[in-house]
């Protein structure tokens, strides 16, 4: 099993990244916002899920041991598959995920493409009592809070990785969606 990869980031496409290791180019599927962090020429290091089915094996990356876990979690679930998992830490934090298990949300999972609510429902009550409660007062991660910057940069002809990667370049302090779009679009 391939746990991670440390190596020199040849190609970056809309769902993955080519990361060449020892001559050797491993394709690895990934979120947009990992995706949106990588730079062609540089080095990467992700953690890696190695997926083996029938007619082939699947490399999934992640940034950070928690979002690797959480994808690994996820993927308990009856009736999840690693695209919609990738799909479901695509669209939030592993800390926004958490707080909407133990707080039986559901909205935040059913925006991902192939959960409906039913799959929202069981997940989280699968992962309910699976995932330590969230920090009081704990901040929404990027991800989550700029949902609906990114579907508006998506409306202004921006790919998803091109929305986060732009949305990375802007200052935390920038906390209101409108003052965020325009910071992207001055930066353009």
């Amino acid at each position: 099993m391939i746990a991670h990869l440390q190596g020199k980031v040849l190609r970056v496409s809309l769902k993955f990244v080519v990361v060449e290791v020892a001559g050797v180019g491993y394709r690895v599927f990934a979120t947009a916002q990992t995706l949106a962090s990588l730079d062609i020429g540089a080095e990467c290091n992700l953690f890696t899920h190695h997926h083996q089915r029938e007619d082939g094996q699947e490399l999934y990356g992640f940034r950070t041991i928690q979002e690797l876990e959480m994808f690994d979690l996820l993927l308990t679930v009856n009736g999840v598959g690693p695209k919609s998992a990738l799909g479901v830490l695509s669209r939030a934090t592993v800390a926004d995920i958490t707080r909407a298990v133990h707080a039986g949300e559901i909205s935040i999972l059913t925006k991902v493409s192939g959960i409906g609510a039913k799959t929202a429902e069981r997940i989280v009550r699968e992962l309910n009592g699976k995932l330590e409660a969230p920090a009081e007062g704990a901040a929404t991660g990027v991800h989550g809070g700029d949902d609906e910057v990114v579907a508006a940069l998506e409306q202004l002809g921006y790919t998803p990785a091109e929305a986060h990667k732009a949305l990375a370049k802007v200052p935390s302090t920038v906390t209101d969606p409108a003052q965020r779009i325009k910071a992207v679009l001055r930066a353009s």
